[in-house]
């Protein structure tokens, strides 16, 4: 137990106000922020609890200042439309020497991703060996170029979002994501710790479904809503290859039939959650048999099949 101390604090050693401090946290890291101007002691134990960062325009200039004040923040969202300002927010992150990063997310950027900066990522031992969740779906640029390039860049990623970015006046599909090399390209062991995909509105077909299933057999969630080219094939590619899997995301699958639910949940204990491509297409009879298995069908994106 650390040493106790005198002053604003009173007689609480440190370990006990930090466990509170993580009790403020849970309910509004923000408050933080004011605990931490009480007492130099305060100061340091609130460095210490903080998990996330804001990186936008506002705090761009005081970036480096920040990161090595909170060296232990899990969490990273970036928050800027500018190119240049990217790529030098994520070079300073690189060379930040921040313990345990978790989760990059890219918010509102609409720009290309960051490629020399991920490459200037992965030479950061503590961030290559800890980054979990990489959400780029705010990429408009993105190409199958880069998805290889994650998946050499952080081997142990475990949640990944590449949903195209689709526009809201037109419903045109921004991004360059294809079958071709989204998964084709990597190399056998490189994804295995992927949990988590999340792929919507993706030029993914039955092809790029194998290769998930060949390659991400730990997978456990999956999204592939609005994924025009995919089909039952598919579907059941992954399905039979992917022992975890417990929840998949069909919604806006035009050629998947609602008939392959039953055909999933006997074959996959696993499954848990399924949206299938359309509720309208599902029979009571069909929900009635699919109900045994344990296995609830759920509505996410109704509009979908509206």
């Amino acid at each position: 137990m650390k040493k106790q101390r005198s002053g604003p604090s009173g007689y609480f050693p440190d370990d006990c106000w930090e466990l509170i401090f993580r009790k403020m946290r849970e309910n509004n890291e923000r408050e933080l922020d004011s605990i931490s101007l009480v007492s130099k002691q305060f100061l340091s134990i609130s460095n210490r609890v903080k998990l996330s960062l804001n990186g936008n325009h506002r705090t761009l200039p005081l970036l480096p200042n920040l990161l090595r004040r909170f060296r232990h923040i899990k969490t990273i969202v970036i928050d800027i439309k500018s190119q240049k300002d990217i790529d030098g927010l994520v070079d300073q992150i690189s060379r930040s020497g921040v313990l345990n990063l978790q989760v990059i997310e890219f918010r509102q950027c609409m720009t290309e991703p960051p490629r020399h900066g991920f490459k200037a990522l992965a030479l950061n031992k503590n961030i290559k060996n800890n980054l979990k969740v990489l959400n780029c779906s705010a990429w408009t640029d993105m190409q199958d170029n880069d998805l290889v390039s994650i998946a050499d860049c952080f081997p142990l990623l475990e949640e990944l979002r590449i949903s195209a970015y689709t526009s809201k006046d037109n419903h045109e599909v921004a991004g360059r994501i294809t079958d071709d090399d989204v998964f084709g390209s990597y190399s056998d062991h490189s994804i295995l710790n992927l949990k988590t995909l999340k792929a919507q509105d993706t030029q993914i077909d039955d092809e790029g479904m194998a290769m998930i299933g060949k390659r991400c057999r730990n997978l456990q969630y999956l999204d592939i809503g609005n994924c025009k080219k995919v089909t039952d094939k598919g579907v059941i590619e992954v399905v039979r290859n992917c022992e975890r899997l417990r929840d998949i995301l069909m919604g806006g699958c035009e050629k998947v039939g609602a008939s392959i639910v039953l055909q999933m949940v006997s074959s996959r204990p696993s499954l848990r959650n399924i949206e299938p491509p359309c509720f309208d297409d599902l029979s009571e009879q069909m929900i009635d048999k699919v109900s045994p298995f344990g296995c609830l069908l759920i509505a996410i994106r109704l509009w979908l099949s509206s």
